[in-house]
């Protein structure tokens, strides 16, 4: 059983010396196995949001301006508030992930959601409604979902849409580190009843 043991143990070994070394710095001539450049520095993309927005806007407001008039057919206006719509929730989002900035897209489309509810539901309740009176609060309701979603998107170009310096994809931030290399190299144990050969590591 002991002599067993011993080649297990003297690998451990082995493995060990090469993680006390991770820490080691490499000389000027030496080239790393991996080696992984940092990002490019960002440029920022808040012109992009706002221009997502704007077409938006302008898409939506005619299909919302036709509405309910007969000299246009149905189809247009459903098919134009659609896309302004969705094109208002999902372009801040989309552009961001565009940009690999995951993070702050599903900031963005948690604003652009929940800020227009939000609007609606306090314009409701400032409503002044009669007892039996049908539809009350609509037209507060509307309003305050505009206000929200006016709100979300002032918030996520300001705000959200990281600046120039710091518009560095989340990913690549995260690969990029004090020591980018990976190193292995062999490892000799000799013990007067066994020899042993392996591999070390360097992180």
């Amino acid at each position: 059983m002991t002599k067993l043991l011993r080649p297990a143990v003297a690998l451990v070994l082995v493995l060990a010396a090469g993680g006390a070394r991770a820490q080691s710095v490499p000389s000027d001539n030496e080239e790393p196995a991996v080696r992984v450049d940092p990002p490019a520095p960002g440029t920022g993309y808040r012109l992009q949001v706002i221009a997502a927005d704007a077409l938006s806007v302008a898409v939506a407001i005619p299909g919302f301006e036709i509405e309910g008039n007969h000299a246009y057919n149905p189809r247009i206006s459903e098919v134009l508030r659609t896309v302004g719509i969705g094109g208002y929730v999902l372009g801040g989002p989309l552009v961001h992930m565009a940009h690999r900035q995951y993070g702050r897209g599903a900031i963005s489309l948690g604003l652009r959601v929940g800020l227009p509810i939000l609007g609606a539901v306090i314009g409701v309740q400032t409503a002044s409604c009669t007892p039996g009176e049908w539809f009350c609060g609509v037209g507060e309701a509307a309003a305050g979902m505009l206000i929200g979603a006016a709100t979300a998107a002032i918030v996520d170009s300001a705000f959200v849409v990281p600046s120039a310096a710091s518009s560095t994809p989340e990913p690549a931030r995260a690969a990029a580190g004090p020591s980018a290399a990976v190193r292995f190299s062999p490892r000799l144990v000799a013990a007067p009843n066994v020899a042993m050969l392996g591999i070390g590591g360097q992180f």
